[in-house]
């Protein structure tokens, strides 16, 4: 990874603001770099780590609608279509 102070400086920005932690991955021409600011926990000291797992929370839903919409816009299911009687796509 690489030594980038503008992300560094966009992601400490975020936690300034109020967020409790952020972090950042870029990977562009340059190389990769990825970097975090704030804490990874309410209440606790550390800072969110840069590598490993993590929740996106309410975010999940966005990433669900998108191609749900995109399905009832081509008329392949319903808006209103139960889930439980549509088979699993391949």
């Amino acid at each position: 990874m690489n030594h980038r102070p503008e992300p560094q400086h966009a992601v400490q920005e975020f936690a300034d603001a109020g967020f409790a932690g952020v972090r950042m991955r870029v990977t562009d021409e340059r190389g990769s770099w990825v970097g975090s600011a704030g804490v990874s926990e309410l209440g606790a000291g550390a800072p969110p780590p840069t590598d490993g797992r993590f929740w996106i929370g309410s975010s999940a839903k966005t990433f669900t609608a998108a191609p749900v919409l995109s399905l009832v816009a081509e008329g392949a299911i319903g808006l209103d279509d139960p889930v439980a009687d549509r088979p699993p796509r391949s």
